[in-house]
C-alpha cells in the first residue's frame, strides 16, 4: 500500500515537470472578485466598447461589448439582478441608472425602473464606450398580518 503512495507522489511530481505546471486553485473570495471582474462578449475584430456595470447584478464588473448593445442584453449578460430572495413581505424595487461622461463630469442620462425597463414600454438606450450602468435595490417590509395581531396582542396585554 506504502508502495503505491510513494509511486504516485513520484508520478505526480514528474507530471508536473513534464507537462507543465500544476493547476492552480482560483481565488472564489466574492469581494475580490468583484472588483477585478473583466467580461469579454465580443469576438476579435468586431467593434466594441467597454462599460461598467455596478450595484445589486450577479456579476458586477466590467463588459466588453460589440457596439450596439442595448442596456437589457448588458443587464443579461451581467446576470440579471442580484440576490432575490422570495418573501412574500418584501417589496423589492430595483433602479437602473446609466451615467455618461458629458464635458468635465459624469450625468445621468437614463434612469428607469427594471420593470418599466423589462416591459419594453420605452426604447432603451444603446450603450457608448464607459458607460457607467448602476443598478439599486430598495427592499421594504409589507406590514401584514402577523404584524397587526402583535400589535392587538400587546395593547390587550396592557388594558
Amino acid at each position: 500500500m506504502r508502495t503505491y503512495v510513494v509511486q504516485g507522489l513520484v508520478l505526480m511530481v514528474l507530471g508536473v515537470g513534464w507537462f507543465g505546471s500544476p493547476v492552480r486553485a482560483q481565488v472564489t473570495s466574492p469581494e475580490l472578485t468583484r472588483t477585478v471582474a473583466y467580461y469579454r462578449h465580443v469576438l476579435p475584430g468586431q467593434s466594441s466598447v467597454q462599460v461598467n456595470v455596478w450595484g445589486d447584478v450577479t456579476s458586477p464588473g466590467r463588459y466588453e461589448v460589440r457596439l450596439g448593445t442595448g442596456l437589457i442584453e448588458l443587464l443579461f449578460l451581467a446576470g440579471g439582478p442580484g440576490e432575490r430572495v422570495v418573501n412574500t413581505r418584501e417589496l423589492r424595487q430595483s433602479t437602473v441608472r446609466l451615467s455618461r461622461k458629458e464635458g468635465a463630469g459624469w450625468h445621468i442620462v437614463y434612469e428607469v425602473s427594471l420593470d418599466e425597463l423589462m416591459s419594453l414600454q420605452q426604447p432603451e438606450p444603446v450603450l457608448q464606450n464607459d458607460d457607467i450602468i448602476k443598478v439599486e435595490t430598495r427592499v421594504r417590509q409589507r406590514f401584514g398580518w402577523r404584524d397587526v395581531l402583535t400589535i392587538v396582542g400587546t395593547v390587550g396585554t396592557l388594558a
